[in-house]
């Protein structure tokens, strides 16, 4: 009997030894990208999203774990069937990175740096120094450089990429213009018939108007809440989203 319990007891420490063991390698095990990601990258924010014909909405343009930065050159691409860049905001994000008047940006205007026709959008800024203090300062961190506006004016998928090709590239530059190594993370947008919120995706009917019931008062801070049921995008699921599946019922892409 003692030795029965004497093995009993050795055979549970090996057990445990072998539950810490498994334990201490998950943590040395990597991470996901946005934890661990050791170098510079930059991405499309957030990498994948579901919108509604008519919708609009933002896509940020986001760099991470930067250095000494202090020139970027974008060219970003999308279907232009698709979806319609309507702002890029790019006073307010440079603004907050390096200061007013204190940055450079060539094409001037944003009619000139956003092309629906062929789904492009280009710009090549550069920080500038001042004569005087304070003295503009390379920036080293995590920074929006782009809160792209657009609106979904055709059903289908498209991929928002950051192009390498022709005369305006994707490049992230130092202060002694200098190109700073990095990874581009691109992202895709989905555009739906209004109210296609469940499978089979491509048409309207009774899962969707389920869907809706569940979700039906709920807002963006309460636990029943579901975005896709927020059809109109006006932060609360109501009387209005249901006209809006009731008109769709039915409708097939």
């Amino acid at each position: 009997m003692v030795q029965k319990n004497k093995v009993e007891t050795e055979t549970k420490k090996i057990i445990v030894v072998g539950i810490l063991a498994t334990l201490l390698l998950l943590t040395m095990l990597p991470m996901s990208v946005s934890q661990s990601e050791a170098g510079t990258w930059i991405s499309v924010e957030p990498p994948e999203k579901i919108r509604y014909l008519g919708n609009t909405f933002q896509t940020n343009i986001t760099v991470w774990n930067i250095s000494d930065f202090w020139s970027v050159q974008l060219n970003i691409t999308w279907t232009s069937g698709i979806l319609n860049c309507t702002d890029d905001n790019l006073d307010q994000t440079m603004n907050a990175l390096w200061g007013i008047n204190r940055w450079l940006a060539w094409p001037l205007t944003k009619e000139e740096r956003i092309n629906n026709t062929i789904g492009v959008y280009k710009v090549a800024v550069t920080a500038k120094n001042t004569t005087q203090p304070p003295y503009t300062e390379p920036f080293s961190g995590n920074a929006t450089l782009l809160k792209l506006n657009y609106t979904a004016i055709d059903i289908g998928q498209t991929n928002i990429n950051f192009s390498n090709i022709g005369e305006y590239k994707t490049i992230l530059g130092n202060v002694d213009d200098e190109p700073i190594i990095h990874t581009q993370y691109n992202g895709t947008v989905e555009i739906r018939i209004p109210g296609d919120i469940v499978l089979p995706i491509g048409l309207v009917d009774a899962n969707d108007l389920q869907k809706l019931g569940k979700a039906y008062n709920s807002t963006e801070t309460s636990s029943g809440w579901l975005a896709l049921a927020d059809i109109n995008d006006d932060g609360d699921v109501d009387a209005n989203d249901l006209v809006i599946i009731s008109e769709n019922y039915g409708h097939t892409v």
